[in-house]
């Protein structure tokens, strides 16, 4: 069987070369084979709106630092590229998020780089998004309406007033328990009566030992004759 250098031979020497089907495929098999040299790959190039947008970030950094050495902008123009290549981050989302950094005393000093920029991306987005987060609005006091009263006293263990109190007592036993940590307020303990309060009572109530109240009243007066 004719081998692939000999084949090459012939067909550079004869004008015309017969060669058998078996021949032919063998051949083209070892050619798929065979390995495929690789063209040397051209590294990828910043463009100039690329290197736009870093010299932008570069005279951000300068309103906070003005004596920032200036860089070298091509290399910070092809982080710009792998962070909108790689990353699918725009321009615009770059210049906007180290603008906020800039404004933070802390990342001030940390963010001084479109490398550094691409780093911390994520705790930059997350924490601007969370002072941007619009806060709960707050509670209105207990005392502006009567279901807000209602419920600061069930939670206080005041309850609802009491038949016949006041609005005005209502409140004030509510803020006295909130004064006193949010338990009801102590009721006044009941006085008991001395022993001597209760015998000096009990002597109201009957007469005095060996008084004859007979004799002191004397017979009734019989009535005179008309």
């Amino acid at each position: 069987m004719v081998d692939r250098a000999s084949l090459r031979q012939m067909a550079e020497t004869m004008p015309a070369v017969l060669v058998d089907a078996a021949t032919l495929i063998e051949l083209l098999d070892a050619a798929d084979r065979a390995p495929k040299a690789k063209a040397p790959r051209t590294p990828r190039q910043a463009n100039d709106d690329d290197e736009k947008c870093a010299r932008w970030l570069y005279g951000a950094i300068l309103n906070t630092a003005p004596k920032f050495k200036e860089p070298n902008f091509k290399a910070w123009a092809n982080e710009v590229r792998l962070m909108r290549e790689r990353d699918g981050r725009t321009r615009r989302e770059m210049c906007e998020l180290l603008q906020w950094a800039h404004s933070i005393p802390f990342w001030r000093g940390n963010i001084l780089s479109p490398a550094k920029l691409r780093e911390h991306w994520d705790r930059l987005t997350i924490q601007r998004d969370a002072a941007a987060a619009p806060k709960p609005a707050a509670a209105a006091p207990w005392w502006t309406s009567e279901v807000a009263k209602l419920a600061k006293a069930n939670e206080v263990g005041v309850g609802p007033a009491r038949i016949g109190e006041s609005t005005a007592a209502w409140e004030a036993r509510i803020r006295e328990a909130i004064d006193n940590g949010g338990k009801p307020p102590t009721p006044p303990a009941r006085i008991r009566p001395t022993v001597e309060a209760a015998n000096a009572s009990e002597q109201r109530g009957m007469k005095p030992a060996g008084l004859n109240l007979k004799a002191l009243v004397g017979p009734a007066p019989t009535p005179r004759a008309a």
